[in-house]
């Protein structure tokens, strides 16, 4: 084992004396000694059995392919011996410089007597981590290095510890790589948290990767092939990189969503160039060779994104078949997979740095302030507001302006000009009329056309997603007559229940009666007060609505006839079970069924009823046993080995019709390890609900239990009950 452990000690050191200078390698050289040291004194081992010097070795190693500095390389072999008993910071601070001693220090977990009572130490042992990245980023560095090998031997720890390390990992790691434009980390990290959060989601994209790229080959084949043909045509000197999305993007976005109709799934083409000069002529090459798909070029050199990418970015077709294409230099390509890194390590060799030294400036403006509000609230701060997503807008005037993610047209128009706003009529964005709900992108093009008679409507509200504009639209709604504001609520109400099929009859008695309970919960004297506030903007249109579902939920019944099966006679109800599923006060022969009118499940109390060798396993308030007196034996019994067994039952819902419904119930189910069988819909009852009927299996009455509660808390869904 020593022997692997000079040799990794040693690849470091070769690989480092690339760049590195000699005292820097003897800095490495200690610091590997000191940590072999503390940990041979108290034999650690990590949860694989490995010998713990392996993991400070793997950080060491990926510092080094980072090319950081000595001093780093340093604190990320020794990140981890402040946790050795036997080692004092005061003996870290006497062996190696400052320098290192601080870098250790921002990485190391608080000690229990170092926390305030009333802080979680993961909360605090995050901030601390930043705090410290607020004096020297390269803390972050270690830390992300120091994660990626924790997360590469994610199988050794226990179910909850992966479980526990993947949730962080979300919340803290992802996005400060993202932040910090480390995509090639980032999708390291996002691959590692789906396999081991939704192993079987993992290994369907995987497949499903693996079949699509295969697929693919020779269309990007092809297509790289004349790209590249007609930029040696046009004089510019280029190679043509497929490159491939990782997995857990290819999960989310092309296996969860609906992808555009005939886009390539597995990854896309990279036009890779010379000099900044020739991007933009190489954009035209390609423009010229394939049809450009309008409303779908994002130029990422002049208006930066989030994460500090830059480069050119369109959608074509190529016989019909859309695909994407992105032009860059070769400087871009490396720092758009590995972010501000190159920045850190060899800032000499790069020709632009101004925006990496801009997010570094960033970094740090924000984390003095972090410091300054010295709460542990702050890591919230860094996850919610340091590393949001913000897009990047383009004025008429070809000013550029950054909103939240999520905002609209109309978002735009506020933060624009409020007199604008209050008259807006509609928006054109990227020469296209859009709805006044557009949700806008990154370096899209918005004009704003305006109506001076217009004015805010309480409809407004459902579009806008920033305070500001919210608060805007209210201040305008208060202005009006209370007799303007009942008659505007009461429209707008009345709209939105018909649209949504809340009221079946569409008359004004039936909407008042589900309203009226609401109100007087409200403690509001009449319904022209509850209309009134709807007007004013002080009861939101989507809590009015759940206030009413909730109500309609309350009044809903189901009669004798609504629970008749849908789908009688299903297959799987004829499944036979085998004798050890139940524990019998009476010997029996041969397999055991169930009823399909009430489907016993393990945890309901039961009953069997024999006739010549067929077993009838019933619940014990079966409808249908008073009518089989014909069945000759009767048998008390109590349920045997069921473990790994799963047995169907009937769900009966009531719900508002929706185009999502069916996949959030049927999402419902499998999220909860039931295997879902069929689902259908019957036409609309009486109060004008639908009707549906589940036949799902699941393990035992607990399981249904929670099924049903989770679907009776969908919004659209009113009844849900076991038949």
């Amino acid at each position: 084992m020593p022997v692997v452990f000079k040799d990794s000690l040693e690849h470091i050191i070769a690989k480092g004396s690339e760049y590195l200078s000699e005292g820097d390698l003897d800095l490495i050289r200690r610091a590997y000694e000191f940590t072999a040291g503390s940990f041979k004194r108290i034999r650690l081992l990590r949860m694989s059995g490995e010998p713990a010097i392996i993991h400070p070795i793997a950080v060491a190693e990926t510092l080094v392919d980072w090319r950081m500095d000595g001093a780093t390389i340093a604190a990320g072999i020794l990140h981890d011996v402040i946790e050795d008993p036997k080692i004092s910071e005061y003996q870290l601070h006497a062996t190696f410089k400052d320098e290192v001693s601080f870098l250790i220090e921002g990485v190391t977990k608080l000690r229990k007597f170092e926390l305030k009572t009333d802080v979680d130490a993961d909360t605090a042992y995050h901030h601390r981590i930043f705090l410290s990245a607020a004096s020297d980023i390269r803390v972050a560095i270690i830390k992300l290095a120091d994660r990626l090998h924790n997360m590469h031997t994610l199988r050794h720890l226990p179910r909850q510890k992966q479980i526990n390390n993947c949730v962080e990992t979300q919340k803290i790691f992802i996005p400060l790589a993202r932040f910090l434009g480390m995509k090639d980390v980032k999708d390291a990290y996002e691959d590692i948290v789906l396999k081991f959060m939704n192993e079987e989601g993992f290994l369907h994209a995987e497949e499903a990767f693996a079949y699509a790229h295969e697929k693919e080959e020779p269309f990007f084949t092809r297509a790289g092939a004349a790209l590249h043909q007609a930029m040696c045509d046009a004089g510019i000197s280029s190679r043509i990189v497929r490159t491939d999305y990782n997995l857990a993007h290819f999960h989310d976005e092309c296996m969860n969503a609906a992808p555009l109709s005939g886009e390539m799934l597995s990854g896309f083409l990279t036009v890779v160039v010379n000099d900044d000069s020739e991007c933009y002529p190489a954009l035209g090459v390609v423009h010229s060779l394939y049809e450009h798909l309008k409303g779908s070029f994002d130029d990422h050199l002049q208006f930066e994104t989030a994460d500090i990418k830059r480069w050119l970015e369109t959608r074509v077709h190529d016989r019909g078949v859309p695909f994407k294409i992105r032009v860059m230099t070769e400087e871009m390509h490396d720092v758009n997979r590995r972010g501000i890194i190159p920045y850190l390590s060899e800032p000499s060799k790069l020709k632009r740095t101004d925006f990496l030294q801009k997010r570094l400036s960033e970094i740090h403006d924000i984390m003095h302030r972090m410091r300054a509000q010295g709460e542990p609230s702050a890591v919230e701060y860094m996850t919610s507001d340091l590393f949001r997503n913000e897009i990047f807008v383009i004025t008429e005037k070809q000013d550029r302006i950054s909103l939240p993610p999520e905002s609209t047209v109309l978002d735009y128009a506020y933060h624009l000009d409020r007199n604008t706003a209050d008259q807006f009529k509609r928006a054109v964005v990227n020469t296209r009329p859009v709805s006044i709900g557009y949700r806008l992108r990154s370096c899209d093009k918005v004009e704003i056309r305006t109506d001076p008679d217009a004015s805010p409507a309480v409809e407004w509200l459902s579009f806008v997603r920033t305070p500001y504009a919210r608060s805007c639209i209210m201040q305008r709604l208060k202005e009006r007559s209370r007799e303007h504001a009942r008659n505007d609520g009461r429209e707008h109400l009345t709209e939105a229940v018909s649209r949504i099929g809340l009221v079946h009859s569409g008359q004004a008695g039936e909407l008042e009666a589900l309203i009226f309970p609401v109100a007087e919960f409200l403690q509001m004297k009449s319904l022209n007060e509850f209309y009134e506030a709807i007007g004013y903007g002080e009861i939101g249109i989507e809590d009015a609505i759940s206030a009413l579902r909730a109500q309609r939920k309350r009044s809903a019944m189901l009669s004798p006839e609504q629970m008749l099966p849908l789908i009688p006679s299903h297959p799987v109800f004829a499944r036979a079970y085998d004798a050890n599923t139940i524990t019998s006060d009476k010997p029996f022969r041969g397999p055991v069924h169930i009823c399909e009118s009430c489907s016993p499940v393990p945890g309901d109390a039961i009953v069997m009823r024999t006739s010549g060798r067929k077993n009838m396993l019933h619940r014990m308030d079966c409808r249908t046993l008073s009518r089989r007196a014909f069945w000759s034996r009767k048998s008390t019994v109590s349920w045997g080995q069921v473990q790994n067994t799963f047995f169907p039952v009937r769900l009966r819902l009531k719900v508002f019709h929706q185009e999502d419904t069916h996949r959030k119930i049927r999402e419902t189910i499998t999220e909860n390890n039931a295997r879902f069988v069929t689902i259908k819909a019957d036409a609309h009852s009486v109060d004008g609900l639908e009707m549906i009927e589940v036949i799902l299996e699941i393990a035992d009455a607990s399981m249904l239990s929670s099924i049903e509660s989770q679907i009776l808390s969908l919004k659209d869904v009113v009844v849900a009950i076991r038949i």
